[in-house]
């Protein structure tokens, strides 16, 4: 459904435009940077502007497209970072890593790659759910939830 209604926006673009070439440069631009840069892939959902993602984000098809493809595959993923993916840092004088950063896993994402020793090693992810969970994808049924509009108009 979604390359329906970009092919159609495409080609209102195209019948409105003076030239081809004209098109052809217009369209990328609204396509491009209108329906991808607001769906929350590109800039997470919490760092979206207020203004944006109070009406454009739920506007936007590709927020919806993306969320249909993302979550079903992203939700079942254990994470496992490689070296430089790691965040590095020390734990405060008499305490191993795992009980400086207990408080922050009661509520925080992530984990530790070795919780014994005062030079800590972090990934911020442990399960891909966590991860879906920056771009609005908070439940496995979001992706059911965001492929059901395209469902019914079949």
């Amino acid at each position: 459904m979604y390359e329906f209604l970009y092919t159609a926006i495409g080609q209102g673009i195209a019948a409105v435009s003076p030239n081809s070439y004209f098109a052809s440069l217009l369209n990328p631009i609204i396509l491009g940077s209108l329906f991808i840069n607001f769906c929350g892939v590109l800039v997470p959902y919490n760092q979206i502007v207020v203004f944006w993602k109070d009406w454009l984000y739920w506007l936007d098809p590709f927020t919806y497209l993306v969320g249909g493809l993302l979550t079903q595959i992203l939700f079942d993923v254990d994470v496992m970072c490689a070296k430089s993916e790691l965040a590095s840092f020390t734990s405060p004088a008499n305490m191993n890593c795992g009980d400086y950063m207990a408080t922050f896993f009661e509520t925080g994402a992530g984990y530790l790659v070795d919780n014994s020793t005062s030079s800590c090693s972090y990934c911020p992810y442990k399960y891909g759910s966590q991860y879906a969970a920056t771009m609005n994808l908070n439940a496995r049924y979001y992706g059911w939830r965001d492929v059901s509009p395209c469902i019914h108009e079949l």
